[in-house]
């Protein structure tokens, strides 16, 4: 009677429990903990349209990914799950083709762009975005509400930032920057840039060579810098 109680009671039990930590071992492999706090997603090499929402305390990418070792998500297909807790940002990848990312959601954490090559765009949603359109020409990025920042690299980009106190640093190239409402700040690099301020009180400078600013409604600040650009509508600075 006691070797069947034994194999009708005991034997289950430690099925179970295997069961249960063979369980968690998975969960624990498939989630790694992301370092230093930050999320990194990658998008896959041939091209990929990223679209990123908010599921209860998780970040969900959707679209076509590289799998990143240490990223801090679990990955499925086309689909990674990144868990929120114990992170302060996230940072997207994309790679040489063609590329689109796309908050659909107003994420709960700072977000990092990188563009990459090919011609790409990307959309915000409210949280405050970093943008580098990086290394093809025409390569936008657009923040949406919030207080962004787009920097450029050496290829003609268009940044536009939307309500919220905005950043543009532009770099080489024949670049544009739309600041939108807020109190915005443009700094042009060398090519002949145009900066547009928007409503709110804007702060423009100009480049080496001669660029178009655009303060705006508000009280604006401008100088047109070493390239001597042109100033319009604006109500402090050089203005020339």
């Amino acid at each position: 009677m006691a070797g069947t109680f034994a194999s009708l009671g005991w034997r289950p039990v430690l099925v179970f429990g295997t069961a249960a930590a063979v369980a968690l071992c998975l969960f624990t492999v498939q989630t790694p903990a992301a370092p230093n706090g930050q999320i990194t997603v990658r998008g896959a090499n041939s091209g990929s349209h990223l679209r990123l929402t908010v599921s209860g305390r998780n970040i969900v990418v959707r679209g076509y990914l590289a799998p990143a070792r240490r990223s801090g998500c679990r990955y499925g297909r086309g689909r990674a799950v990144c868990p929120l807790a114990g992170v302060s940002t996230i940072t997207v990848r994309m790679g040489p083709a063609n590329d689109k990312v796309e908050v659909k959601e107003k994420l709960p954490i700072p977000l990092t762009v990188h563009l990459g090559k090919g011609s790409d765009k990307f959309i915000g949603n409210g949280e405050r975005d970093t943008c580098y359109p990086e290394g093809s020409r025409r390569n936008r990025c657009i923040g949406g509400g919030g207080r962004d920042v787009c920097i450029t690299g050496p290829r003609n980009s268009d940044c536009v930032g939307g309500p919220g106190d905005d950043l543009c640093i532009h770099s080489t190239g024949s670049d544009g920057c739309w600041g939108g409402p807020g109190d915005d700040v443009c700094r042009m690099g060398p090519g002949r840039d145009g900066c547009h301020g928007g409503p709110g009180n804007d702060h423009l400078y100009g480049g080496p060579d001669p660029d178009q600013l655009y303060g705006g409604p508000g009280r604006d600040y401008c100088d047109g810098g070493p390239g001597w650009g042109k100033s319009h509508t604006c109500e402090r600075g050089p203005r020339r």
